[in-house]
């Protein structure tokens, strides 16, 4: 959450319907510069969505393991889901879970800025 922080405010600003926000904080990143094939979250700490709209947002998507593990434990609960990201790096995408909506699509490289974080 703390890398999309920004952008999430940036985004709600331009919604005009009433939501309600929930964070959840989410890693694939364990101490480097490379995701890793392990995303923790605490299950647990998933908030009441049943039967709702969700909208994901998140700051980078490059393998899509973040968008899957979390699809994975709500998908059967709610009522839809889209997902939102502000930087897709397109060339390590594995089949599966897309975003909805794209900020940028960028290269495979290492990026700071915009409340991203490191």
């Amino acid at each position: 959450m703390k890398g999309s922080v920004i952008f999430l405010a940036d985004l709600l600003r331009l919604i005009p319907i009433p939501l309600r926000l929930k964070v959840l904080s989410v890693s694939s990143y364990h101490g480097g510069l490379e995701t890793s094939a392990i995303v923790s979250f605490a299950k647990h700490f998933l908030p009441d969505i049943f039967n709702h709209h969700v909208l994901l947002v998140d700051a980078i998507v490059d393998s899509q393991m973040t968008l899957k593990a979390i699809t994975a434990c709500i998908l059967e609960k709610i009522a839809s889901l889209r997902s939102y990201v502000l930087l897709h790096k397109k060339v390590k995408t594995q089949p599966g879970i897309q975003a909805k909506y794209v900020g940028f699509e960028i290269p495979d490289a290492f990026v700071l800025g915009y409340g991203l974080d490191y």
